[in-house]
């Protein structure tokens, strides 16, 4: 199967997205979108138009590309150092999450609660660290996927999914589906400083841009076939439990609990939902239920870092 774009509808079609890409994208303040678009598209169009390293006028580009590099770099600090100091101390006590539990990480929805650990442990360590009280906060997400898959279920797991990512990129490469290939380049840098496994539409964008990849090959199609039904699985599981979540969250903003007894009732479709737990811990607590309260607040602290729980 070969995803080209040699019929005018389909041209039409790119042509019409880039502009509104370039139309919007200068209005966002994510710096790494701008990183991750530019990338992507500087990839796309290197192969597209033959680009040589060892060309010397193509040489010249990449020598003043390295020197502009760190001042790219610093002007996207400079537009918001706050945010960015937040992010690499996020990354910190990210690592700092993983190293507790390397193998076998905590779970999806634990994530939370193990960065809300690291994070107090690092301020117990290191008492004097003005700068990183700048960046505090409560984190409920890595904003690195990879440090947050690796929290989640391990380091072989990150390792598995990098090597996953470089694998569809060479082989959409090898195929010249450079479109595809510079997508996924996009996505995965992208990934590398935000959020986007948290929000069902990026999961299914990558579980298609993953099948496009596999069904472009003609060699080894009963493999490549299982390659598909397992990413179909585990995107759909990541939907279904992105989905869940969220639905929980929406369906306990309108319920109006004043019994143990509805807490209860909610509490095996709600035990992800910290909110929920901290105000069954509560109601416990005022009707002199001391044991089964705190059992349910130290559940909280598991998933949330809220320090209000």
């Amino acid at each position: 199967m070969s995803f080209s774009a040699d019929k005018p509808y389909i041209r039409h079609l790119a042509k019409t997205y880039i502009i509104i890409a370039i139309i919007i994208l200068p209005f966002l303040s994510s710096k790494i979108g701008w990183i991750s678009a530019i990338t992507g598209s500087a990839l796309v169009l290197s192969h597209i138009y033959n680009f040589n390293l060892k060309k010397k006028q193509n040489s010249l580009y990449i020598f003043i590309g390295a020197l502009l590099f760190p001042l790219l770099l610093y002007l996207l600090w400079y537009l918001k150092p706050v945010s960015a100091a937040g992010r690499i101390f996020l990354w910190r006590i990210g690592i700092s999450a993983v190293l507790n539990a390397p193998f076998a990480g905590v779970g999806w929805n634990h994530v939370a609660g193990a960065l809300g650990n690291a994070q107090e442990e690092f301020f117990r360590n290191n008492i004097e660290s003005v700068s990183e009280y700048n960046a505090i906060g409560i984190p409920q997400y890595a904003f690195n996927e990879y440090i947050h898959i690796a929290i989640s279920w391990g380091i072989p797991t990150a390792i598995v999914v990098l090597a996953s990512i470089i694998f569809l990129i060479k082989s959409a490469l090898k195929d010249k589906n450079y479109g595809i290939a510079g997508s996924i380049v996009t996505f995965a840098i992208f990934a590398f400083a935000s959020y986007p496994l948290q929000f069902i539409q990026f999961i299914i964008l990558i579980c298609i841009l993953s099948s496009l990849v596999l069904l472009s090959h003609r060699k080894a199609q009963t493999y490549y076939y299982l390659s598909i039904i397992i990413i179909c699985i585990i995107g759909i599981t990541g939907i279904y439990n992105t989905y869940t979540r969220n639905s929980n969250i929406r369906k306990y903003n309108n319920f109006i609990c004043t019994e143990i007894s509805e807490y209860e009732n909610l509490f095996s479709h709600m035990a992800s939902n910290p909110r929920f737990l901290f105000d069954y811990g509560m109601i416990l607590r005022k009707n002199k239920r001391l044991y089964e309260s705190n059992i349910i607040m130290l559940k909280t602290t598991e998933i949330s870092s809220d320090p209000i729980h």
